[in-house]
Parts: structure tokens; C-alpha cells; sequence
């Protein structure tokens, strides 16, 4: 076969420098009338174009036919060829030889990775540290997992720290799959602070830290109540109480129940908010209200009738809204005030402490409220029982409450406006009705109480009993509310 080049492979080097030496004296002939400076341009170009080429060139190499055997390692792909099988093609050594050069470009790779992502957010934990410290600084956590470049991430489910970056490197509120810049979705490491409630509560809801900051403490706390019902105060006392008895709660899945109490929006207008998808949200829901509701054991108690006081209580009833019983359709559940289904409660506050003491229910709506203190559990006389844990015997002797007309049957328990009484003690009593009725509005302002009810699809009993929970969810939340934000004195 003859040569690439010629007779002689690297006589094309002798051409090149014959060729550049004519070059060089036509340049210099034509040369002498410039300035010295661009003939000391020239050469220097000249040299540089050589030297380059001297120093960057590789020798070439005989061309080879193809599928022409180099040093007895063929490895040709085309296998419809009759040539005799290589030992090399297809060894153990060849397949060793291959996996060892891809680990060791994915190692190169995989380090220049580090050094360029290093470079790029090398001053991220300085900048975070200044926002956490509450100086100012930087109001976005980039959590970036850099395992994820290179193939060995995890599930958020796996991780349990997911965190969203929007396109133009701010927090997306709106895609709360996450906690706050520096928490995790578990029990707090730390004391709750009414700024701290304050602020994650506002950044679940959907406001970035820049329209926190913007915003007054007054506005701020009323955007708060919008979402969750009561204020920070009463949350961060709420907080404490809650972990201290289920510590295994998650963090942003309370704020998420509370959220509920108080929108009571559908589980699809739930997952746009806060993340996580249907499945997830409705036995959360019912679970974390159980826990709420757990809470009534310390909140809700009788130890009023301890003070000398002989008028200690206020009574009355609230009705409520739910679903037709369908598998219990009756006359039993209608309600005279709603014209629908529903349920009613009792509730007995204490007159002199902003204290709650008596809750029952959810019985029948059509069951009079005085039938109800007796300890009626229906108004049909057939199925009628006593419940002898009803509030009336629960009342010690010489102890009374305020009521409304409606309990007027029992006057050695309850005291009603009647006729030959004062006009001082007629307004009395009924400042105390009205502060009664005044607690009623607060529960009413969650909407999973103003509302019809329409959870509890497993049966009547099941209806009841996740009513019950939602309802003293919401009392006990007021118990703590009016501590911070007390009832009118009487």
C-alpha cells in the first residue's frame, strides 16, 4: 500500500519549510519600505506559526484498512463478517478494561461537578446563617441536593425535608410540601415563640417572608386568625400542651388541621395549598382532630364548684348543621332553627373565670334543652333513657347556674328571668345569657361548625363521632383563646 504522504512520510515537513523560507525573503523584498515595527511583526508571527504547529502536531499514522486486526485486540461491532472470533472480543479482561475506564470518567466528572458547584455556592451557609439569626441576609434556603446530579437522590417521602425553589429563586409558598427555611416536617426541637407560630403560620398559609416583614404585627395577626381561628398566643400555648401528650406529631400537619377547622375546604382545595395529595390528607385529618380533641381531659373541668360563689354557671345549648342520616332517617334529627338535619350540645361556662366546664353531645336536635340536663338521651319515651353522668347531677347542693327560659322547669338549679325581679339583677342576668351566646358566635366562626357537616359517610354512628371530635377540637382550641382573649365580665 503506498504511503499516506508519498515515498517519504515526512517529506511534507521539507516542503513546508522550503515553502516557508521563499515566503519569508518575498516578504522581506516587499518588506523595505515599511516601518521596522511591522517587519518585527511579521517574523514574530512567523515564529509563532511555526513553533505552534512544531510543538501541537502529532505524527500521523499509517491509515488501516478497516476491519484490518491491530495487535490481536479486533473488536469489530460488525458480527454478520465470516472472519475468525478474537480471543479479545468478548474476554473478561476486555470487560474489566471497559468498566474500569467508565468509572473512572464518571469519577472525573463527578469531581469537576464538586468544584464548580462548590464555587457557585460557597457563600450560601454564611447567607443562611445571617437570615436565621433574624439580621437580614438572605430569606431563601437553598436546599440542593447534590446527590441528585449524579443519579442518588431520595424520595421526599425518604428525605422528610423536601424544599421547593421557584424559577426565580424564591420560596414558592403555594407549593407547601414543605416546612419553613430551617424546619422539618417533625416535632420541634425547639420552644415555641408567638414570632416563630406567628411566621410559620403565615408562610404555610401562602405569604413569603418579604410580605411578612412588610406588614404590621396587627395585620399580620388578623391574616393569622383568617386561617387558623384564634391567634398566635393561643396556638403557641396549644402547641406545648399538643406535643407534650403525642410528641409524634408532625409540626406543619397541625397548622394544616387547624386550617381545616377553620376554612373547612375540600380535601382538593387542601392539596393546592399544603402539598400533599388526598390520600394523605383525609386520615390526617381525622386523626390529628382526635388528638385535639384529647385535649378537653385538662381544659374542661368542674372544679369551679370548689369557690364560694353560689351562682357559678351559665347553660345553654347549640344546635348544628350536618348531612341527612340516611341509614337513620327519623324526625328525631330535624332541626326547627336550621330546617334541616342536625345536632345540638350542651355547653356550661363558668360565670366569674373565663373558664369552659361542661360539654355533651351531640344528641338529636329535636330534644328540648331542658330534656337535655336531665339527662334525656331522646325525646322518644319508648327509647328513653337517664344518663346519669348528665350535668344535672353533676351540680352540687346550694350551687346554680344562669339559663335561658328554656330551662325554667328546674328552678332549683337554674336561674331564668322572671316577673318581681329587678331591673339591676334582670340585666345582669342577661349580660351573663349574652356572654353566653358570645362564646356560641366563637365557635360558629370556625366554619367546620357554621357549615353543614358533611363528613362521616361510614354510617350514622361514624357521623357522630367524627362531629364530636371536630366540635371539642374547637372548644378546646377556645378554652385556650380565652385565656389570652378573655369573655366580657359580667
Amino acid at each position: 500500500m503506498p504511503p499516506f504522504f508519498g515515498d517519504d512520510e515526512f517529506s511534507f515537513l521539507d516542503t513546508y519549510r522550503e515553502r516557508s523560507n521563499d515566503e519569508d525573503e518575498s516578504d522581506n523584498e516587499s518588506s523595505q519600505t515599511s516601518s521596522s515595527s511591522s517587519v518585527s511583526e511579521n517574523n514574530d508571527e512567523q515564529e509563532f506559526v511555526y513553533t505552534s504547529c512544531a510543538t501541537s502536531f502529532d505524527l500521523p499514522q499509517t491509515p488501516v484498512a478497516h476491519g484490518t486486526p491491530v495487535g490481536g485486540q479486533e473488536d469489530s461491532d460488525d458480527d454478520s463478517k465470516d472472519d475468525e472470533p478474537s480471543p479479545w472480543r468478548g474476554s473478561k479482561a476486555k470487560k474489566r478494561q471497559e468498566d474500569s475506564s467508565e468509572d473512572d470518567e464518571d469519577e472525573d466528572k463527578e469531581g469537576e461537578w464538586d468544584e464548580l458547584i462548590a464555587s457557585f455556592f460557597g457563600e450560601l451557609g454564611e447567607c443562611d446563617d445571617e437570615r436565621t439569626s433574624g439580621e437580614g441576609g438572605c430569606d431563601v434556603d437553598f436546599g440542593v441536593d447534590f446527590d441528585f446530579f449524579f443519579g442518588e437522590s431520595t424520595s421526599a417521602e425518604e428525605n422528610g425535608d423536601e424544599k421547593e425553589i421557584s424559577s426565580d429563586d424564591k420560596a414558592s409558598p403555594h407549593t407547601n410540601t414543605t416546612d419553613p427555611p430551617g424546619e422539618t416536617n417533625s416535632t420541634p426541637k425547639m420552644l415555641f415563640s408567638v414570632d416563630k407560630v406567628l411566621r410559620d403560620g403565615l408562610f404555610f398559609a401562602g405569604f413569603t417572608d418579604e410580605r411578612i416583614a412588610k406588614c404590621g404585627e396587627k395585620r399580620c395577626t388578623d391574616r393569622f386568625k383568617a386561617h387558623y381561628g384564634v391567634g398566635p398566643k393561643t396556638v403557641v400555648s396549644f402547641l406545648e400542651d399538643l406535643f407534650n401528650k403525642h410528641p409524634s406529631l408532625k409540626y406543619k400537619d397541625v397548622f394544616m388541621t387547624l386550617n381545616w377547622l377553620k376554612t373547612y375546604s375540600v380535601s382538593h382545595v387542601m392539596a393546592a395549598i399544603w402539598g400533599p395529595c388526598e390520600e394523605y390528607i383525609n386520615p390526617v385529618l381525622e386523626d390529628y382532630i382526635a388528638k385535639f380533641a384529647s385535649l378537653k381531659e385538662g381544659k374542661i373541668r368542674l372544679d369551679r364548684f370548689n369557690d364560694e360563689t353560689i351562682i357559678v354557671f351559665s347553660i345553654d345549648a347549640c344546635h348544628f348543621m350536618t348531612d341527612e342520616m340516611a341509614l337513620d332517617p327519623s324526625t328525631r334529627w330535624y332541626d326547627f332553627k336550621k330546617g334541616g338535619a342536625g345536632v345540638k350540645y350542651e355547653v356550661a361556662l363558668s360565670i366569674h373565670t373565663n373558664e369552659i366546664m361542661w360539654i355533651r353531645g351531640p344528641l338529636e336536635a329535636s330534644i328540648h334543652d331542658i330534656s337535655m340536663f336531665r339527662g334525656y338521651t331522646t325525646k322518644d319515651k319508648k327509647k328513653n333513657k337517664v344518663d346519669k353522668n348528665a350535668f344535672i347531677f353533676c351540680i352540687p347542693a346550694g350551687k346554680k347556674g344562669v339559663g335561658d327560659s328554656g330551662y325554667s322547669g328546674e328552678p332549683s338549679k337554674i336561674i331564668t328571668t322572671r316577673k318581681g325581679q329587678s331591673k339591676d339583677m334582670k340585666r345582669w342576668l342577661g349580660r351573663v345569657k349574652s356572654r353566653q351566646e358570645t362564646f356560641f358566635s366563637r365557635v360558629k366562626s370556625f366554619n367546620i361548625m357554621k357549615n353543614r357537616f358533611r363528613h362521616g359517610k361510614r354510617g350514622t354512628a361514624d357521623k357522630l363521632l367524627r362531629h364530636k371530635h371536630c366540635f371539642e377540637s374547637v372548644v378546646v382550641l377556645l378554652a385556650y383563646d380565652i385565656e389570652h382573649n378573655p369573655l366580657f365580665e359580667v
